[in-house]
């Protein structure tokens, strides 16, 4: 649920620029051996640089292990071979974790470059040396146009390492040998940045204590599993009187000896697609992820804006073009890993094929499928041939859940995704443990507030419920919960997987009555959208009680995939979009992003539902009532502990504190629609004087 992609950008986004400064400039080159022939010799070809032994030397008795970038290993060493060919060709890089630290967003499985900049890559040869360059994607123009040479030539690369070339080129292949310990055994990630921020702690990348884990390849990608040592020469202390509000240091407290610890960096080398993905203008009337690029094309030249953003999709193209319905080329796979508990498999995996239903609209059959890792599997479903899904456990909050993705930048198309699933989901009583772990290991206080009313939501709905007797605390019903609670997440996250943003303007479309009706809301939903985070829909007491958790999808999200996957010819395709996209004035299909949410319009809400949020609010407002009156005379049984009213408790007084926060937006508040011009609505709208004063 809570994946954090602004996050990711806010502090990602500036990564590239420090690695460069951080990385130290290569080795200048030794000279190349000299030396003239003798006279009527033919002219030799130039000596092999110092140090360069025959190729064959340096791999003796190494193992080979084939792929993208074909490997050899003899003992602690690592060589990657790089052909003629792949040297100044893009590739696709990633980085994700295979082993975490359980804290500081630092879990098992965890994308660290998720919808980054850090992707795109080459290696390059100068002199002696290979250069490994994180490529510059923002900038282009028309290819072979001369405003195309001002741009290479006005914005620069990247330095991820360089690293002495050991071999002379292969007598056949004329490939070379590198050490991958000078390209990798580096902090590329940035960790000891992200541990900076969160624990004013300076920890360094051990290169001494580094070592490589497992090696595999095909002929599409390459993969090196790392176990990268992170340490901490000096422990930085709280100065005795600290600024009130100013972060101080502080340690994990995940590790037995906070000034060393094992992270598990799986790093991805993969083939891009040999024919780039004809990409789809974004709108901002629908929500999605895009890469941006400034266009300098001499087109562009009377364009408002150089900036152009595309939408980020799986490349999906129907085996059968002129049929109304057709399964597609190549399917989106998700892997389920195999370290999620077999109880929570089948939600997730029908969670993931709901989504066929958006697709199956606008022509494809069976686009998203499901496949489970073996239990013996000895590969990876981390690396960036996979889509996948994990389990992630953790000493500290961070998320319920996350849905991150990597694409092509140049075209938007998504090429691998990992979602995660904390294991907090599905543990009762994990709002208070979330509370509390925040406040003591000083967790962001506004993330640590959106975790916490994640988890209240699945919380509170049980307590209530039970209060009342309708809910069992164990059994078929209790069962039956859980699942549509961890349906409703799976499908919310693999939206985001499939290049959708939030959308938390999407819960007041339905009345009581509908939400009330759970075949009505089976079918359609609770709100316009999955992509929404929607308070549990629990009834006041007396009331009809209807489906708690959204287990399909909104009309809102039929209409976004329908914007970025609808299969059209492109002569059509810009008028198309337009026809598509100018329906966002329906009730059904508004908009609104996460950073609507702190503003001044009180339709953009996190965690509400019903057709009016004010009477939301009420209505949360009298289940938290009911609830305190219930903890009122509850009898624990003998020895049982009083936590577990104080967890009510504070939940319930949480919950109502979010209600009057729902209720205050209306004063002084402003409706602020994405309609474009032709719209019959106005953009700006102010709360009308009676629903003010109603507050």
């Amino acid at each position: 649920m809570l994946s954090t992609h602004s996050w990711r950008a806010a502090t990602l986004g500036a990564l590239s620029m420090l690695l460069a400064a951080q990385t130290p400039p290569p080795a200048a080159p030794k000279p190349p051996a000299t030396g003239a022939p003798a006279a009527g010799a033919p002219a030799a070809g130039p000596a092999a640089p110092l140090g360069q032994k025959p190729f064959a030397e340096v791999i003796k008795d190494a193992k080979e292990t084939k792929g993208f970038f074909t490997l050899w290993q003899k003992e602690e060493k690592v060589w990657i071979e790089i052909a003629p060919d792949q040297l100044d060709k893009p590739f696709f890089f990633q980085a994700n974790l295979s082993r975490g630290l359980g804290e500081g967003r630092l879990y098992n499985g965890t994308m660290l470059n998720g919808n980054s900049q850090l992707h795109l890559a080459a290696f390059k040869k100068v002199n002696s040396q290979i250069q490994f360059l994180q490529k510059n994607s923002i900038y282009s123009a028309t290819k072979g146009s001369a405003v195309a040479e001002a741009v290479a030539s006005g914005f620069s690369d990247s330095l991820l390492a360089s690293t002495p070339i050991v071999s002379q080129p292969h007598p056949d292949r004329k490939s070379v040998l590198v050490e991958a310990s000078g390209l990798l055994f580096s902090d590329i990630p940035a960790i000891a940045f992200q541990m900076e921020q969160l624990y004013r702690q300076n920890y360094s990348f051990d290169a001494k204590n580094t070592s490589f884990q497992k090696l595999r390849g095909n002929d599409e990608e390459t993969t090196l599993d790392v176990q990268a040592h992170f340490q901490l020469p000096r422990i930085a202390t709280p100065p005795p009187m600290a600024t009130p509000g100013m972060p101080v240091p502080r340690l994990p407290g995940s590790l037995s000896d906070p000034r060393s610890m094992f992270l598990g960096l799986l790093y991805s080398f993969r083939k891009l697609p040999a024919e780039p993905m004809s990409p789809r203008v974004a709108d901002d009337r629908v929500g999605y992820f895009t890469t941006r690029t400034l266009d300098f094309s001499e087109a562009t030249d009377q364009a408002k804006d150089r900036t152009v953003n595309y939408v980020t999709r799986w490349r999906l193209e129907k085996k059968d073009p002129g049929a109304a319905l057709s399964e597609a080329k190549k399917p989106i796979v998700y892997w389920l890993d195999k370290n999620i508990p077999e109880k929570w498999r089948k939600p997730i995996a029908d969670g993931i094929l709901e989504w066929n239903k958006a697709f199956e609209r606008i022509g494809f059959k069976d686009a998203v499928q499901v496949k489970q890792q073996p239990a013996d599997a000895d590969w990876d479903t981390s690396d960036a041939s996979h889509a996948s899904v994990g389990w992630m456990v953790a000493s500290e909050p961070g998320f319920v859940a996350i849905g991150p993705s990597n694409y092509d930048p140049r075209t938007g198309e998504i090429l691998d995704a990992d979602v995660g699933f904390n294991e907090v989901l599905t543990r009762r009583g994990h709002s208070s443990w979330l509370q509390e772990t925040g406040r003591r290991t000083g967790f962001p206080a506004q993330e640590a507030d959106d975790i916490q009313a994640a988890s209240r939501q699945m919380d509170l709905g049980a307590a209530v419920l039970e209060a009342r007797g309708d809910l069992p605390t164990e059994g078929p019903d209790y069962d039956a919960f859980m699942y549509e609670w961890v349906k409703y997440i799976s499908i919310h996250e693999i939206g985001h997987t499939l290049g959708l943003t939030h959308n938390f303007r999407g819960s007041t479309i339905y009345s009581w009555d509908q939400l009330a009706d759970k075949a009505f809301t089976k079918e359609n939903g609770l709100a316009a959208s999955i992509m929404e985070y929607m308070g549990i829909n629990i009834a006041p007491k007396g009331e009809k009680q209807g489906q708690p958790f959204m287990t399909t999808l909104g009309p809102y999200d039929y209409w976004a995939i329908e914007y970025a996957y609808k299969p059209i010819e492109p002569k059509k395709e810009a008028e198309e979009l337009a026809r598509i996209a100018a329906r966002s004035h329906e009730k059904s299909l508004g908009f609104g992003r996460d950073e609507e949410v702190a503003g001044m319009d009180p339709e953009v809400n996190m965690w509400d539902i019903g057709p009016d949020v004010l009477e939301f609010a009420q209505r949360q407002a009298r289940i938290t009532r009911e609830l305190v009156g219930v903890l009122e005379t509850t009898q624990l049984k003998p020895g049982e502990n009083y936590e577990v009213l104080t967890r009510r408790f504070n939940m319930a007084l949480a919950t109502f504190g979010q209600a009057c926060g729902f209720a205050a937006k209306h004063l002084g508040g402003v409706i602020h629609l994405r309609d474009h011009a032709g719209s019959p609505r106005l953009p700006l709208n102010p709360v009308p004087a009676a629903k003010q004063r109603e507050t």
